[in-house]
This record gives structure tokens, sequence and C-alpha cells, in this order.
């Protein structure tokens, strides 16, 4: 859970290099559960890490190379924009979406 008073650790925990989270993210989601959703614009997919799992669990992958910011409801449901004025909506199970306009 994100607290209401949370203090910096300088021992932080890296859990994605460039290799995986690509040279130039633009954004990060977490969830209430802390839940962490990265879209990585260079190879067009979203990845996703549980809260005390270090390993990658899942990936979104439908050529997202556009999108530059992902919002996640309390639901689980992905939506991510892709160019300007467009939403693509994905479940947390779904790894294709629609162009909502």
């Amino acid at each position: 859970m994100l607290f209401s008073n949370p203090t910096w650790n300088p021992n932080g925990t890296t859990i994605a290099n460039g290799a995986l989270i690509g040279s130039n993210p633009v954004d990060i989601f977490i969830n209430q559960n802390n839940t962490i959703y990265i879209p990585n614009k260079s190879n067009g997919r979203i990845l996703t890490f549980l809260q005390g799992n270090l390993s990658l669990i899942k990936y979104i992958s439908d050529n997202l190379t556009n999108s530059s910011s992902l919002f996640v409801t309390t639901q689980d449901d992905i939506y991510v924009d892709y160019v300007k004025e467009f939403l693509r909506p994905y479940g947390f199970d779904l790894f294709q979406g629609s162009i909502l306009r």
C-alpha cells in the first residue's frame, strides 16, 4: 500500500535497467497495490511489476511506440494515450486494445 507519510530509503532496489525499460522511459504508474506499470516506448509495450517481485510479471505489446503516458483504474483497466487525442484501453489480462476517440 502507498503510505501517507513515505520516507526515502537510501538503499533502494533497482527493478529494471535500460535494456528492459528502454533508453527514454516517459512515464510510470504505481497503483494502490504498488503494482508498477512502465510504458516502453522504444519497444512498443507496457511492462508490469508486482510489489515484492523483482521479476517482470507481464508485458502488453501492441505497437505502442507512439504512447507517452498511461493510467490504471482500480479495476486494473489500463488506458494508454496513443498519439494525440486517442486512448487505447487494455484490461490487465488483455494483450490488445482498441482506439477510443
